[in-house]
């Protein structure tokens, strides 16, 4: 009989495990920490999870997380804002949140974020809120941490996967990956292998028309915008001591697109009119070595990283209309952007049960960037000789009209350092602080029939983010938080502007161009909560939030074609985030999640009248409301092979991508998708079908009214399609 009861007991414990939500680690504050632990507003999304819906990139994850806005342009140009604080959808101002690739930080100047590929990925932590004590200038609005796998000692494992879709309005997508982890030497050293490559088809005709003139013929292309991404990643590991062990990582990714989903407004189908192709291409490598040395009362962590970043594009800009006196010109414009940077970073922290823990640390940014960019005629070389430009500058085919070379050597330095104090077993505090010190120094150079010049400029910055929180943990189910923290980023120069914009600066009150932008600052208060509820099945998480955001920086762009930036705007965001996960039962699982987002323009300058204007228009680029569903229905299919079902679904409202000033705007967002996989696992081959966007949703990301014609970056149509995966 007792022997029954125990056995009834043992299947009760088991029962209880099968339905508590399983728990997530993280290193949100640079040490290894429950998620439920963390007094702070994280998303962590767990490998599984990240099979389990398909994602590949960044658009995948970011647009259905809370709070999160999302801007994407194609071939790495995109714009990550979260809770509001952004100038707009260009990503032509330093970025407002960090993103790191493990102990790097990869967030370039060049245009925007690399889109990295998430196979063989452990996780990926989204860090709500300016984080600028422990990950510096880049972090105002949050910080995106991907944690890839890394090499494991002993083990044997791999993956490899294959995966064909059919996109509407497109062709065929294919891609491939694999990734192997092979221990060389017991105990002391593993490698692992990552490489994937992806064919995704493009789902916009060019019909390109109106330009016999220039000598350029009618033509029409289909699936334009198509992209091939090839990549991989090396890491080893070497655990030299029973203490001391070092992680490399190798990073190569290589992405081209031959045009951008863009299509003209109010209604431009799914048709496009370029007359030439825009190409894109964004080469991109790191070289990374992690020293951890796991102390008896301090740990040690150690972090040298080479980062490489190519990116290159030519723009078919006849359509834009920067210049009055040339409408319809057959115009193109060559961007090239080559960043390289060192990056250092050491830290020690507590390594003990101690109520007092702290982390200190220093960090080194060392970066170099040449941006070029060129304006050149596409047409015919009598149809220039004809215009205005042949006319009145003797401008040839080959000649360059307007070209731009800026050399950017830039530092950053840092010292930081959190420690936080138990007072009781229920109260604990911490207070963080960082100092650093930026510096740029920047070459600008300008030629062409417009002006010719040389100008030296340096931008420097130094100041102290401070944090302060207070956590309330009244059990091992509750944790409460209030916290108030400080964002900063540095300013940026201006590019000299050319003699032919001298008369619209004067119109607006201007001698001259600004030099640039200064530094803008915002500080933060949050309070939230982290709840476990119906003993583990069920997590609710909220959090509030107000931001007071001084100094920003916005661009403004002039008549003749030519833009630069000034301090102006002051802004406030608040808002509130939600986040549920119940375990149903034991094979049925519901996330849900929203979040309401109030980012307002207090005060804006309107260069064309000189006047601060207080109209409370909505940050530009940024939804107020955001909302995702996610579940998930295991089964065994005919009782043996498992199977599961999974439902995800977003909504993200409207927003416009440009500030009030803009003479016309139209509304982008405002839309809802769904998508739906069903995956069956035959004895380690596992099969599955998807259909992502499964109602064809039309999906406004960018609407960019800011020039004489309107378009939109359009979001990717339903796609249908198979994956066949094995696991060993």
């Amino acid at each position: 009989m007792a022997g029954n009861t125990a056995v009834q007991a043992a299947d009760a414990d088991a029962d209880k495990a099968d339905l508590t939500l399983e728990e997530i680690v993280v290193t949100a504050n640079k040490r290894t920490e429950n998620l439920s632990d963390v007094a702070m507003s994280v998303r962590a999304i767990g490998g599984e999870e990240i099979d389990a819906r398909g994602l590949q990139g960044m658009g995948d994850y970011l647009t259905s997380v809370p709070s999160i806005a999302y801007n994407e342009r194609g071939g790495g140009r995109n714009q990550i804002t979260i809770r509001g604080i952004t100038t707009g959808a260009l990503a032509a101002d330093p970025n407002t949140v960090g993103y790191y690739f493990g102990d790097v930080p990869v967030s370039a100047t060049a245009r925007g974020n690399p889109d990295l590929k998430l196979f063989d990925v452990e996780r990926v932590e989204i860090l709500r809120g300016p984080q600028g004590t422990l990950y510096g200038a880049g972090s105002m609005g949050g910080t995106i941490k991907v944690v890839p796998a890394g090499a494991k000692l002993n083990e044997v494992e791999g993956t490899v996967e294959g995966v064909i879709s059919k996109t509407r309005y497109g062709g065929t997508n294919y891609s491939g990956a694999g990734a192997v982890n092979v221990p060389i030497a017991e105990d002391k050293m593993a490698v692992r292998l990552v490489a994937y490559g992806y064919e995704n088809t493009g789902y916009v005709d060019n019909v390109a028309s109106g330009a016999t003139a220039y000598g350029i013929p009618d033509k029409v292309t289909n699936n334009v915008a198509s992209e091939t991404t090839k990549g991989g990643r090396f890491a080893m590991k070497i655990q030299a001591t029973e203490k001391l062990s070092l992680d490399t990582m190798i990073i190569v990714q290589n992405q081209n697109v031959d045009g951008l989903p863009e299509v003209s407004l109010p209604d431009g189908g799914w048709t496009q009119n370029r007359w030439r192709q825009e190409d894109l291409n964004d080469d991109f490598r790191v070289y990374n070595l992690v020293a951890n040395y796991e102390g008896d009362a301090v740990n040690l962590t150690a972090s040298t990283a080479y980062v490489e970043r190519d990116w290159n594009q030519l723009r078919d800009i006849h359509a834009l209309g920067l210049f009055a006196f040339l409408p319809d010109a057959p115009l193109q414009l060559y961007d090239g952007n080559e960043e390289k940077f060192w990056v250092h970073e050491a830290r020690l922290s507590s390594n003990t049960d101690s109520k007092f823990q702290w982390l200190a640390g220093g960090f080194l940014l060392d970066k170099k960037l040449d941006f070029s960019n060129g304006l050149q005629w596409f047409g015919s070389a009598q149809s220039i000789e004809d215009s205005l430009l042949g006319v009145l500058f003797g401008a040839t085919k080959d000649m360059v009209l307007h070209a731009r070379n800026n050399t950017h050597n830039a530092n950053q330095y840092a010292l930081f350092g959190e420690a936080s104090y138990q007072f009781t077993e229920k109260l604990k505090a911490t207070l963080g602080l960082r100092w650093f010190k930026f510096t740029d120094d920047r070459e600008l150079a300008v030629s062409g029939i417009f002006s010719n010049s040389t100008d030296l400029l340096t931008t420097s910055a130094d100041t102290f983010n401070p944090k302060v929180a207070l956590n309330y943990t009244p059990n091992d189910d509750h944790l409460y938080y209030v916290s108030a923290t400080k964002g900063f980023r540095p300013g940026n120069p201006n590019n000299p502007l050319p003699d032919a914009c001298t008369a619209d600066l004067k119109a607006r009150g201007f001698d001259k161009a600004p030099d640039g932008t200064t530094p803008d600052s915002l500080w933060s208060y949050e309070a939230g909560t982290k709840l476990s509820l119906a003993d583990g099945r069920v997590a609710l998480n909220g959090a509030v939030f107000y931001i007071d955001w001084k100094n920003i920086p916005t661009s403004y762009i002039l008549p003749c074609g030519f833009s630069f930036g000034f301090n102006a705007d002051t802004a406030t965001s608040k808002g509130l985030e939600v986040e549920l996960a119940a375990q149903i039962s034991s094979n049925w699982r519901l996330d849900i999640g929203g979040a309401y987002t109030d980012a307002h323009l207090d005060a804006s300058f309107n260069p064309d009248t000189g006047e601060l204007r207080n109209e409370g228009g909505q940050t530009p680029g940024v939804p107020e409301l955001t909302l995702g569903l996610g579940t998930d229905y295991s089964f065994e299919l005919a009782g043996r092979w498992a199977s599961m079902i999974r439902l995800d679904a977003q909504y993200v409202g409207g927003y416009y991508n440009f500030l009030p000033s803009e003479a016309v705007r139209q509304r982008a967002g405002d839309y809802a998708t769904v998508n739906l996989r069903w995956n069956t696992d035959f004895n380690g081959l596992n099969f599955e079908l998807f259909a992502n966007n499964l109602f064809n949703e039309t999906v406004n990301i960018v609407v960019d009214t800011e020039f004489t014609d309107g378009r939109t970056y359009r979001g990717r149509p339903r796609t249908i399609g198979a994956r066949v995966r094995y696991q060993f």
